[in-house]
């Protein structure tokens, strides 16, 4: 006779289960408790939030039930039950909040929580019961519930110092388990924290206020010595910005040395905290303790904000009694940054002079002897020669200054000597180079560990042309659409270049966006309509496959010039989305700093046209993505990302959340687990899966194969190429070589 092997014997076993509709006997719902409130005896208060929630779509059905029994010391008096609004959660009704108010209930009563398919049942004062009420059918949405209880009476014969826990009991996919919803406070009233008068402290840190924590009754503070950090809690959370350093701790009448310990570590909010370990043990028989905490704090100066320093008494030992607590003056020292004189300058030039601006101290010794100052410049302008620093009064000196990255941005002078008088510094014979699109304002900001903190204008700055354009309506998919008139003003004479650095003919460039091209054989017409500015004429050209208008300069002019280009022929094909057509103005004429800046700051747009309908075909969403920029295209519109798409193998890599996002997805539609390094997308009733260093994609469930596995990169995004992620989410992606713009639409 013939076996089957065991492991096929159990999956034959299983489908058939699954076939046949039963369920198994195990429970598919997690419950958890969101808070855990402190709640006195003889009172009516609000408990924390129970969350339900079903692991596995179809466990619950019609008919299952999970009931609630409070103590009987206690009495429901009003109810809230949430359903959160998700496209893949169930109840299906917009996120829906349902109050209960329960003292009006009798037992037996219903209440139909709108149009959930959810009835509360009420059965005691402390006891109820939701049942479902709905057949969902076949779904992937898994149910989700958050029960609040928002006043319960705690009568008086509450224990003290105990917890208060719910019993739920589940029917069919429910679970049933036992929760803590609240503890109920000692009733000796808690350990109350004081401090002394607050400290001065510096950039440097220091000694704040000795914190001292008295217990009314001994043993108001319960034993927490088996984790200090998770359960019982006595936390002292410092303000932004600061860390506890060193710390003493004295113990004080009932309590002996050793009955008192600490630690340091973050909460979940980045704050330092000091959790302290007390052994009550002592204090039970002699009497009340006291505890005083003498402590050092550092400080983050990038983070730290002037003023009060803070300490937060708090946490769950029931003995704690909370209590904010000021233990500092943060000073930070007292030099400011302050403009002179402001130079004109132009963009996308180089070496251009800034104007003069002092950095001063408040009072002698601010600058003290290694201590920094930093300046840095705003995006689109670098240094090029560093400001020189001559004493206006005082004697504080500074080292040469030194870049403190590649990108020339930021410089920093380090204090060789701490100055005996007041000083006041002027920074002087500085010049930049600036990219198109630099500010209107160069605008220097001080900071470091000097305390210099501040802005100062330094220049005002000069476009080098205005843009101004005729707009006209245009329509995907259509070839030789006319467009309106380009002006192209100077605002100084000269301001286009007839050289670039090298000597070579420099040249103005009019580039159109992905999808849109000069009709073929119809070159716009080019005059200069002011000015002796003098072009190239007869070597005015399209380029970049009739994207790209070239336009040589001859001559530059010595009158401001205005250049008017007309007879716009365009044609646009079916990808170009609904929206603004921006024409960029960019090239060796209008900038000399095409090597420092990246493209984006080198170029300047008018919007040209208007697409007043989408490609034909149905195209509901699409996005370009430019190799190497953070910045990407979606409807018409420029957005931003946080890293930058890349070519790798002869890939191109885009993140896949922003992918998602242009093809019309939102934040609640993608989900990272951070477990199993998995994404999921879900977009109508598609769900696509990736997991990181897997080559493969899930769709509905089906695992297909692939020849990439998405990758990490900083800060954390989940990288895959344009082409797999557009054929999980049904959409086209095309690549454009000369651009190296990535095309992903949906059709």
């Amino acid at each position: 006779m013939r076996y089957l092997p065991l492991t096929l014997l159990i999956c034959c076993i299983t489908l058939s289960f699954i076939l046949s509709g039963a369920r198994p006997a195990s429970s598919y719902t997690t419950d958890k408790v969101l808070s855990v409130p402190v709640i006195s005896a003889d009172s009516t208060d609000s408990l924390g939030t129970v969350l339900i929630k079903e692991e596995y779509a179809m466990s619950i059905r019609k008919g299952d039930c999970v009931s609630f029994t409070l103590p009987s010391y206690t009495e429901l008096q009003k109810l809230n039950v949430y359903f959160p609004s998700s496209t893949s959660y169930l109840p299906s009704v917009a996120g829906a909040t349902y109050g209960v108010d329960y003292l009006a209930q009798a037992p037996g009563d219903n209440v139909f929580l709108g149009s959930s398919g959810i009835v509360l049942e009420a059965e005691d004062k402390n006891r109820f019961t939701l049942r479902v009420d709905t057949d969902w059918g076949k779904t992937t949405k898994t149910f989700r519930s958050y029960i609040y209880f928002d006043e319960v009476r705690i009568k008086a014969d509450a224990p003290a110092g105990e917890d208060l826990k719910v019993t739920l009991e589940g029917t069919g996919g429910f679970s049933s388990s036992t929760q803590t919803v609240a503890k109920i406070a000692a009733a000796s009233g808690g350990a109350a924290a004081t401090a002394d008068s607050p400290r001065s402290i510096t950039d440097r840190g220091g000694r704040i206020a000795a914190i001292t924590i008295s217990e009314n009754t001994a043993g108001t503070l319960k034993n927490n010595t088996a984790c200090c950090k998770e359960q019982d809690t006595v936390k002292l959370a410092l303000s932004p910005g600061f860390t506890w350093d060193t710390v003493t701790l004295l113990a004080g009448w009932g309590y002996q040395t050793g009955d008192i310990d600490y630690t340091i570590d973050l909460d979940t909010s980045g704050y330092s905290v000091l959790y302290l370990q007390v052994n009550n043990e002592t204090t039970s028989s002699t009497g009340k303790g006291r505890i005083t905490i003498l402590g050092n704090v550092t400080v983050d100066e990038s983070i730290a904000q002037a003023g009060k320093v803070e300490v937060f008494y708090e946490g769950t030992n029931p003995g704690v009694s909370p209590a904010v607590l000021n233990v500092a003056d943060y000073n930070i020292p007292g030099c400011n940054i302050k403009e002179k004189t402001a130079t004109e300058v132009t963009a996308g030039h180089i070496n251009q002079s800034l104007g003069e601006f002092t950095v001063s101290e408040g009072m002698a010794g601010d600058l003290a002897e290694g201590r920094t100052i930093t300046l840095t410049l705003p995006d689109g302008v670098k240094w090029r020669t560093f400001p020189a620093v001559r004493r206006e009064s005082g004697n504080c000196t500074l080292d040469k200054p030194a870049p403190v990255s590649s990108d020339r941005q930021t410089i920093r002078y380090v204090v060789t000597g701490a100055g005996s008088e007041k000083s006041v510094l002027r920074f002087e014979y500085a010049t930049v180079d600036l990219a198109v699109a630099a500010p209107a304002q160069i605008v220097i900001s001080a900071s470091g560990s000097g305390g210099a903190k501040g802005k100062a204008i330094a220049a005002n700055t000069v476009t080098p042309v205005k843009l101004s354009a005729g707009k006209t309506d245009v329509f995907a998919g259509v070839q030789n659409q006319p467009a309106g008139e380009v002006t192209i003003s100077e605002e100084k004479p000269g301001a286009l270049r007839a050289r670039d650095a090298s000597g070579t003919g420099a040249v103005l460039e009019l580039k159109l966006p992905a999808g849109v091209t000069f009709s073929e054989g119809k070159l716009p017409q080019v005059e200069v309509t002011e000015g002796n500015l003098l072009l190239e004429k007869t070597n005015i050209r399209l380029d970049q496959e009739n994207r790209t208008l070239i336009i040589p300069v001859n001559k530059s002019g010595t009158a401001a010039g205005t250049i008017k280009v007309s007879g716009f022929s365009l044609n646009l094909d079916r990808t170009v989305p609904e929206g603004d057509i921006n024409l960029e103005a960019s090239g060796t004429a209008l900038s000399e700093t095409m090597d420092l800046f990246s493209n984006d700051l080198n170029k300047l747009e008018v919007t040209l046209a208007y697409c007043v309908t989408p490609a034909p075909g149905g195209k509901s969403s699409g996005a370009v993505f430019t190799i190497g920029s953070t910045s990407y295209e979606a409807g018409g519109k420029k957005q931003e990302m946080d890293v930058a798409p890349y070519i790798k193998d002869g890939r191109t890599y885009g993140p896949v959340r922003y992918i998602a996002y242009a093809l019309g997805l939102s934040d609640k539609d993608i989900i990272w687990d951070e477990g199993t390094q998995t994404v999921t997308l879900m977009q109508e009733k598609r769900v696509v899966q990736f997991k990181v260093g897997k080559p493969g994609v899930f769709v509905q469930g089906t695992e297909i194969p692939i020849d990439v596995a998405p990758e990490i990169i900083e800060p954390g995004r989940v990288m895959l190429p344009y082409r797999w992620v557009g054929f999980a989410l049904g959409a086209s992606v095309s690549w454009d070589e000369e651009s190296r713009q990535v095309l992903v639409f949906t059709t």
